[in-house]
């Protein structure tokens, strides 16, 4: 399994997973993956050893579950990871994985509308298709002594971090409330399995102690933050072979706004582009949200700390993807608009409480309700239907 890292690391991991350096090839560089293989063997032999209580032994299964689940992530044949299952104590857990196809993350389940509009019971942990996951499965609290902290740069204009699983932190500093806002609406949309980006939050150190990044830089003093997953995006198109963001481009220019030119992209969950903004006016957004396209060609939704306003003024009947500028109904993005609206009513009360909940001693200065702002997605999405049925009466 690998690791061409520097000597001094080969040498920890394979005296780890008692090794040759031989064995030793990992595709990802970095000191995190190392950290998450160790980390399994460790939860493993603390499992082996079969002397945890019941706090304890939840807590260990959990965490290497979900470091294997990312480490499988992290290669392209799935195989290098037989050399690290094989460490596994399986006498002790039988239901660890013994094959890499089992490597299937912490079970928490949770619910998700399928395509049909029916509930289905998901592993929460898994990976979202465009490999990262759910807001719902990321720590429910980080804490800024805890990071590595890296400043802005000419590419990246945010403050970044990692934890001590090499996990990277994007971090915009827009203050508590607008944190709220963000995750609330990034737990709705994944239910309805929509691409968005995931976050959680993050507490800074109180004032009277230093933060780890200079205050002038800080943008919100606000010690409640939030830390959002941070993705590789994809480089300028004449970086990439064969990439789809020219055809994209033009096709769109040539049909706006038209949901087929989205359904037939290669760009991969382009659909959403149109769902997560039919979304946002349901959730009274005040502006249109981001889009980020990955490294590999996947839309992702971004930028979403403006949702839940007051008086936005935000109405899916006026959705461009719903209705042209003169007025007139777009067959397709109404069908779509619909199966969305039926969704959101279709999701469980959980999904909604899950949204706003918010870890113990994270509790920023509220500017008004978003818990009465979440509460008004469900009736809109009905009243829209109800305007919905009387336009295709009239098309039909």
């Amino acid at each position: 399994m690998a690791l061409n890292y520097g000597s001094e690391v080969i040498q920890k991991a394979s005296e780890e997973f008692k090794l040759s350096e031989g064995e030793i090839d990992w595709k990802q560089r970095r000191t995190g993956d190392v950290r998450k293989m160790i980390s399994v063997v460790e939860n493993a032999e603390l499992l082996r050893q079969g002397q945890l209580h019941k706090d304890e032994l939840s807590r260990a299964r959990h965490e290497l579950n979900k470091n294997l689940y990312r480490l499988r992530l992290k290669v392209s044949n799935p195989d290098e990871l037989k050399p690290l299952l094989g460490l596994l104590p399986h006498d002790k857990e039988p239901n660890l994985p013994r094959i890499p196809r089992e490597i299937i993350g912490p079970k928490t389940a949770r619910r998700l509308v399928t395509e049909s509009g029916t509930r289905s019971l998901i592993d929460d942990t898994r990976m979202l298709p465009v490999n990262f996951p759910p807001s719902q499965s990321l720590p429910p609290l980080l804490h800024a002594d805890d990071l590595d902290w890296h400043a802005p740069t000419e590419d990246l204009h945010f403050w970044t971090c990692a934890d001590a699983t090499g996990t990277r932190w994007l971090v915009k500093l827009r203050g508590g409330f607008n944190a709220v806002r963000e995750r609330a609406f990034s737990v709705v949309a994944q239910a309805l399995d929509i691409s968005c980006q995931s976050s959680t939050f993050l507490k800074m150190a109180p004032q009277r102690k230093p933060w780890p990044i200079p205050a002038q830089r800080s943008g919100s003093t606000d010690v409640h933050q939030l830390a959002i997953w941070l993705l590789d995006e994809h480089p300028h198109p004449s970086h990439c072979a064969n990439c789809p963001f020219s055809e994209l481009n033009m096709q769109f220019a040539r049909r706006p706004y038209d949901l087929e030119v989205l359904r037939q992209s290669r760009v991969t969950r382009l659909l959403d582009w149109a769902r997560g903004e039919m979304l946002g006016m349901l959730c009274e957004m005040h502006e249109p949200p981001g889009r980020l396209f990955t490294a590999s060609h996947a839309f992702v939704q971004i930028d979403n700390e403006l949702m839940f306003c007051r008086g936005a003024g935000a109405d899916l009947r006026d959705s461009p993807w719903v209705t042209d500028d003169a007025k007139r109904i777009r067959p397709s993005g109404l069908k779509e608009a619909i199966r969305l609206c039926e969704q959101v009513l279709s999701l469980s009360d959980d999904v909604y409480q899950d949204a706003i909940r918010m870890p113990e001693g994270y509790r920023p200065r509220m500017l008004w309700s978003i818990r009465k702002q979440i509460g008004l997605i469900r009736p809109r999405a009905q009243e829209f239907l109800d305007w919905a049925a009387l336009k295709r009466q009239h098309i039909e």
